[in-house]
């Protein structure tokens, strides 16, 4: 699997863009293995992946009147912190960091609007919600 392939939806100005910023924040160790654990994984998987976090993302946004602090959104967070560990070890400090950028970021929001337009911000409150009470 060429790593290109990994990025869907970006132009090569956006890929060299998003590894730099990876690199910038988080070292060239952090993203070389990601990469390539992603690359390793296969297109099949990667795909197994990709749908799999659909379906989180889109469960989340169809239970969202449930509230963020609902038992079943905060599964659903659960599943989807599982489901990164596919691509990355993160801490939980981490986890906490990449949900304000689903909303702080406008790349990330706009992903996150496919689902509902108030999803970033939702998701966000359920991330650090679930990070609060993880003890």
């Amino acid at each position: 699997m060429d790593i290109k392939e990994y990025y869907q939806g970006f132009n090569e100005e956006q890929i060299e863009e998003c590894r730099r910023e990876v690199k910038q924040r988080w070292g060239e160790k952090t993203l070389r293995d990601s990469e390539n654990r992603v690359m390793s994984m296969g297109k099949e998987k990667f795909a197994s992946l990709q749908a799999e976090g659909n379906t989180i993302f889109q469960a989340i946004a169809d239970n969202k009147a449930k509230g963020y602090e609902s038992p079943e959104i905060q599964a659903l967070v659960g599943k989807w912190r599982k489901w990164l560990e596919n691509f990355h070890h993160y801490s939980d400090e981490a986890i906490e960091g990449l949900g304000r950028t689903y909303s702080e970021d406008g790349r990330f929001a706009k992903f996150y609007r496919k689902y509902d337009r108030n999803m970033p911000e939702f998701f966000t409150k359920a991330i650090e919600y679930y990070c609060k009470h993880l003890k």
